[in-house]
């Protein structure tokens, strides 16, 4: 083989090994709070399938029929996480997420839903940007912001969001 063919195969084969390494690279340094979200417990479902998956902190990984049920009950604010697994921010954000969870206990559902999963869910709601939190008081979405952030950060704007606290509180976020 000689010519134009041998340089388009040099080319593939050199944008494949290009690829491997990539790949390889950004496994090599995704961070430790991905082993956080493989530590569920499974919530069992109709036919067998799990519905949604809770991990220690009480924050659920919910399909989109269970965040519509979860969504319908009245009570505590919801805040909702839509992210996906090869997201790095939102990597980061699980472990926000648990603390924040960790701080108000049963006052606040924490549910995350994966936007590969549930690419519908993603759709409906406009996520252009991950990852996107949600607000949600009384059924109603009081607000939404993207990107990752400290629980501290998270704090005030669950204060403010979904428990009413003053504005001030959220001017540095």
């Amino acid at each position: 083989m000689t010519g134009p063919r041998l340089s388009l195969l040099r080319k593939q084969c050199l944008t494949v090994a290009g690829l491997l390494v990539l790949i390889a690279l950004t496994q090599a340094f995704v961070p430790t709070s991905v082993s956080k979200i493989k530590s569920v417990r499974y919530v069992s479902g109709s036919k067998g399938r799990p519905l949604m998956m809770a991990g220690e902190s009480g924050v659920l990984k919910v399909t989109g029929e269970e965040l519509e049920k979860q969504l319908a009950e009245v009570g505590s604010p919801v805040l909702l996480d839509v992210y996906a697994q090869w997201c790095g921010p939102c990597q980061i954000l699980a472990g926000e997420l648990d603390k924040v969870k960790g701080l108000y206990k049963d006052k606040l559902r924490v549910l995350k839903v994966d936007s590969d999963e549930e690419p519908r869910i993603a759709s409906a709601l406009k996520v252009y940007g991950l990852p996107t939190i949600f607000f949600i008081r009384e059924g109603q979405l009081i607000h939404r912001v993207e990107g990752a952030m400290p629980a501290s950060e998270l704090t005030k704007l669950v204060n403010h969001y979904c428990f009413g606290a003053p504005e001030e509180e959220i001017k540095d976020v």
